[in-house]
């Protein structure tokens, strides 16, 4: 696991091989197991039709959008995503505050939300903000693409390099989008999972 910090344009941490072996194969085996049925059920309970975002995503970005804990909620045990995304509360960030001083909000958040993309060819995801303190994205390449990146608009379309198997930590506030996938594979080229950790009462 490598950890680099960026202050420019704004305070990020990029993170590479977030994930060994073992856990990356669980994950993968738990996001193409989703179906659409779960994914309509996250819809009707974000609003069905009434949410425009996911609807977007779905017929305009030709992006899938699962809320894994409304997948689990009756037991988030059965989930590896879930289990994996208590990782990011368990590796020590905030000792890099002076790097980063972001990293110092991972401990004291009291609410987090777990977001999974599926992309294929042609999906993209128009720009948008996640409203939380920060977000870690961690990105899995299921097959080769070009295109693809996540970029910030407000930063003149900033956009880091980041390889299979990296995760991205940034302030949810900054608009954020994934620029068009383009491959000669069919069904699934990327996976997204977006962690988002909220500070509330």
């Amino acid at each position: 696991m490598k950890i680099r910090h960026r202050k420019y344009p704004f305070y990020h941490t990029l993170i590479e091989d977030y994930a060994n072996e073992y856990e990356l194969q669980m994950i993968t085996k738990e996001i193409s197991g989703y179906n659409k049925l779960e994914m309509r059920a996250m819809q009707e309970f974000l609003g069905g039709s009434s949410d425009p975002h996911h609807k977007n995503l779905l017929l305009e970005n030709k992006s899938e959008a699962y809320w894994v804990d409304e997948i689990f909620k009756d037991n988030r045990s059965k989930s590896y995503v879930l289990e994996f995304g208590k990782k990011i509360f368990h590796l020590g960030l905030e000792k890099y505050v002076k790097q980063n001083p972001l990293l110092g909000f991972i401990p004291i958040s009291t609410k987090d939300l777990t977001y999974v993309q599926r992309y294929q060819n042609g999906s993209y995801y128009h720009t948008h903000c996640d409203r939380s303190v920060l977000t870690a994205v961690h990105l899995i390449y299921v097959q080769d693409f070009k295109g693809g990146e996540l970029y910030f608009e407000d930063c003149n379309n900033y956009s880091p390099r980041l390889k299979h198997n990296s995760c991205i930590i940034f302030p949810g506030y900054e608009n954020h989008g994934v620029k068009e996938i383009k491959s000669q594979y069919k069904g699934y080229i990327r996976y997204s999972i977006n962690h988002r950790l909220y500070l509330s009462k």
